[in-house]
């Protein structure tokens, strides 16, 4: 079976080519289905080659897809740790703040562990 490598392009080039691939699979399809030889409901050995044809790269096209999925998941993890670091950061110092507040006000000399 002839696999096509498509590694060495960037992700959305492949999609790209994926894309264009199905739309001559498709025009393919139509083609052959106006021929009209032989009896209806009879398969030939073309039109089924190319419904396997059609599944790979549909298949493919969600391997892609998925893929740029994942990618925008993780960039959107990466942004969002920095806030969330620094979202902590602040609910902590608020934390130290209102314990220093406690203590000013109660005249304690010890902190109360409050969470």
């Amino acid at each position: 079976m002839f696999k096509m490598d498509l590694n060495h392009l960037d992700l959305a080039t492949r999609r790209l080519v994926v894309e264009i691939q199905l739309q001559d699979l498709q025009d393919l399809l139509e083609h052959s289905n106006r021929k009209g030889k032989g009896r209806q409901g009879d398969v030939t050995g073309f039109a089924a080659a190319l419904d396997v044809y059609k599944t790979e790269l549909a298949e493919v096209a969600q391997v892609l897809h998925d893929r740029e999925l994942c990618k925008s998941i993780c960039r959107a993890v990466s942004r969002d740790a920095d806030l969330i670091g620094i979202a902590l950061e602040e609910e902590q110092q608020a934390r130290e703040d209102r314990n220093l507040a406690l203590i000013i006000r109660e005249g304690r000399s010890e902190p109360k562990n409050i969470s």
